[in-house]
């Protein structure tokens, strides 16, 4: 489970990725961003394109699923401010082959490849490792956290989680309650303070 202070750590360093000033910093701190607070899957985020990102109605519409399922994603108020000065960054840079929401000046659309390989350099310079952890730290962390944080805060709040986990599932894009449950169980043992966003 990620810390606020690593997940601060994290965007810190992404934001010193180079071009300095360039798109590739902002674009980065903004896709970290928002799998932290919104859960979503890499692939999911990555095949985003400007129409699936509502910034007046603050929703994302995830087109590229598990098993190729479609949903809308609410976003919090918190994340839109942050998400509409990085695309307005990104149009500066004029239009691009592919309408892909994360970009930077030298790709029109990130792949994960290229992501992936960005997130394990900044793991190494942030000296990251399995070390007192169940394994190394991966992007899908991100995910995890942001779905145990919601669980711990329904509980904290009284909240009928058994009442809620169909609308949690349906959020994060599981087929099965069940396999939303398993971050449930997680959760009752890892004790933390309550989400600042999703």
């Amino acid at each position: 489970m990620y810390t606020e202070s690593e997940i601060a750590t994290l965007l810190q360093a992404a934001a010193a990725l180079t071009p300095t000033g360039g798109l590739r910093p902002h674009c980065y701190v903004t896709l970290f961003s928002l799998l932290a607070c919104t859960g979503l899957r890499i692939s999911e985020a990555l095949a985003l394109t400007g129409e699936d990102v509502d910034l007046l109605g603050g929703v994302l519409t995830v087109r590229a699923g598990k098993y190729g399922r479609t949903r809308l994603v609410p976003l919090h108020p918190s994340a839109l401010e942050p998400l509409r000065g990085y695309a307005a960054r990104r149009d500066q840079y004029g239009s691009m082959a592919a309408d892909a929401f994360f970009r930077t000046e030298r790709n029109d659309r990130l792949s994960y490849e290229a992501v992936t390989g960005t997130f394990q350099r900044l793991r190494r310079r942030l000296g990251w490792t399995a070390e007192g952890r169940s394994r190394t730290p991966r992007i899908h962390d991100l995910r995890h956290r942001m779905v145990v944080r919601r669980l711990q805060l329904w509980h904290a709040q009284g909240v009928d989680v058994d009442r809620k986990i169909a609308v949690l599932a349906t959020y994060l894009g599981h087929v099965v309650v069940s396999d939303t449950y398993w971050y449930y169980s997680d959760s009752r043992v890892i004790p933390m303070p309550a989400p600042s966003c999703a």
